[in-house]
């Protein structure tokens, strides 16, 4: 019981992580296009 919540945790705060990770990717993404663009 106690581990398992541990691995929930784990879980959601990984699945944060990585909702984050794509959030920022995407806006440098975006920014690269538009510097390509400028450039």
């Amino acid at each position: 019981m106690y581990g398992r919540s541990i691995r929930a945790k784990f879980f959601i705060r990984s699945r944060i992580i990585l909702g984050f990770n794509r959030q920022l990717n995407q806006d440098g993404f975006r920014c690269s296009v538009i510097s390509h663009t400028l450039n």
